[in-house]
């Protein structure tokens, strides 16, 4: 239940632990981005195969 409560409730603007916690979630959300380009771009190399990027928020 602790963790949970860490999920629902990120640190906010001036908490201490903020800073780490924007470097490691836009960190996990630009290497998420960079693996679903990889993957859009081998679907799109296929023939007759084609794929639209999505973002995900």
């Amino acid at each position: 239940m602790i963790f949970m409560g860490c999920m629902v409730s990120p640190p906010k603007p001036g908490d201490i632990s903020y800073d780490r916690y924007l470097r490691e979630s836009t960190g996990i959300l630009e290497s998420l981005r960079k693996r679903a380009h990889m993957m859009t771009d081998g679907f799109n190399s296929c023939k007759n195969v084609v794929c639209n990027f999505t973002e995900g928020v």
